[in-house]
């Protein structure tokens, strides 16, 4: 079960370093250890599209914020994939007991691998973590090694078992709502909101355990229909992704926006429509855009 506290030190607020930074970059430094992505290792994927998302920033301001975090050591970033490490969730929160240290093998394995993160994190556990890390630690050390010997791996009957309520779940979409959630996902309301605000693109007329999926995840990262409104009239402001542009002919469809990959892109401007771009057609889309959508603001906060 994910965690619903982490401890933080007081003293932070007497920290020099911590005292010199910009009022972004202070609220960046609570963020990155305590935003519903982070994890108890302090190891985690952080794409940047996520913090202009959860803090309504856009991806510059979130860029100059970390910039300061990363300066003075409070984070580190892969050069490679999204992940950041910080150090003081470990630091202040120290791995204790072997179900604490499951759990974090069981993370270990779903990030993606960077030897500079990978090695950092296992010198920090060794040194604030009791003796129930040391599995941890060898597996962060030696992320390819087989861990079919590993004394607090599952076996396979209880992997089994646990595949077999995923498989339940797949086939209930509103099991799967319920548990990734914890509360009723506004799935038809969400719909009824794309089919309004992106007009341009095909309507959306059916749900599928698939679908809905997509939803849910993304759901976790917008939290409100004002998200969902903000993302989408992003995508209807996009010339390419609505099949405006004469020289590229492509319309976006309601599943691939959702994805992983393109929702992030979305998020950081990837698909914003270029300034040197002079089509009368889309031009006049856009006024018509404007005008409709009128108040919408870009992230609630």
């Amino acid at each position: 079960m994910k965690r619903v506290f982490r401890m933080v030190y007081l003293d932070i607020w007497n920290d020099p370093k911590y005292q010199a930074l910009s009022d972004d970059a202070k609220l960046l430094r609570i963020y990155v250890m305590t935003n519903p992505h982070s994890t108890m290792l302090g190891l985690y994927s952080l794409p940047m599209g996520y913090i202009s998302v959860d803090l309504g920033w856009d991806i510059k301001r979130a860029e100059q914020a970390e910039k300061e975090c990363l300066k003075a050591n409070y984070v580190e970033r892969s050069q490679s994939n999204g992940l950041i490490l910080v150090p003081d969730i470990i630091i202040s929160n120290p791995i204790d007991g072997p179900n604490q240290c499951k759990h974090c093998l069981s993370l270990v394995e779903q990030l993606s691998y960077d030897e500079h993160l990978f090695n950092k994190l296992a010198d920090i556990i060794e040194v604030y973590s009791n003796h129930h890390s040391e599995p941890l630690v060898e597996r962060i050390r030696n992320p390819y090694v087989n861990p079919s010997n590993n004394p607090l791996q599952e076996n396979n009957n209880q992997k089994r078992k646990r595949k077999g309520r995923r498989i339940s779940n797949k086939d209930n979409p509103d099991n799967d709502s319920q548990q990734s959630t914890g509360k009723e996902v506004p799935t038809q309301e969400i719909i009824q909101l794309h089919n309004e605000i992106c007009e341009d693109l095909d309507k959306v007329i059916g749900i599928t355990a698939k679908r809905k999926s997509l939803i849910i995840k993304r759901h976790a990262q917008l939290k409100f229909i004002d998200g969902w409104r903000s993302f989408f009239s992003k995508v209807h402001r996009s010339d390419f992704l609505c099949n405006r542009l004469q020289d590229k002919k492509f319309k976006a469809q309601f599943d691939w926006i959702l994805n992983d990959e393109t929702f992030i892109k979305i998020q950081e401007g990837f698909y914003d429509n270029k300034t040197n771009v002079n089509n009368s057609s889309s031009n006049k889309s856009h006024n018509k855009s404007n005008n409709k959508f009128k108040g919408c603001y870009e992230r609630p906060i």
